[in-house]
């Protein structure tokens, strides 16, 4: 049952993801709420680099952050890298099922990725008004 939830709760996110990310404005994808705020060109290889750690942290590896480089910082480069990245952590943490790739999965990937989400929905809606904030929801 928990597990079935977490994997219902994961597409939800990848969800969530893909539609907050899809035809964002080029003008747009370097833009900060904040100064110390990340744009979505900078979010978008963190969450590809967390998916990274999650796997390491699975095989006892203590991940070295911000090592994790693009092959570009074209848009579609970057979103494509990062749900295969995605993919393969949920993937490899939901095929080893022990409680350590649980926490993986929750803490590296599901939290994550969400708390990110709320981030870039709130960047976007501030970069383009117009732009609607449900639209990351399934229609149902």
């Amino acid at each position: 049952m928990v597990g079935e939830f977490i994997k219902r709760q994961l597409d939800e996110t990848k969800h969530h993801l893909t539609r907050v990310l899809q035809d964002w404005p080029l003008e747009t994808q370097d833009f900060k709420v904040t100064p110390s705020a990340m744009s979505p060109r900078e979010t978008i290889p963190h969450l590809a680099e967390c998916n990274i750690a999650g796997i390491e942290y699975l095989a006892g590896i203590d991940h070295e952050w911000v090592t994790y480089h693009p092959a570009s910082q074209d848009w579609s480069v970057l979103c494509e890298e990062m749900f295969a990245l995605h993919d393969k952590a949920v993937s490899e943490l939901i095929a080893d099922g022990s409680e350590k790739a649980f926490k993986a999965l929750t803490s590296f990937v599901l939290l994550h990725e969400e708390y990110h989400v709320g981030q870039l929905v709130q960047t976007r809606s501030v970069a383009e008004p117009e732009w609607d904030v449900f639209a990351i929801y399934k229609k149902a």
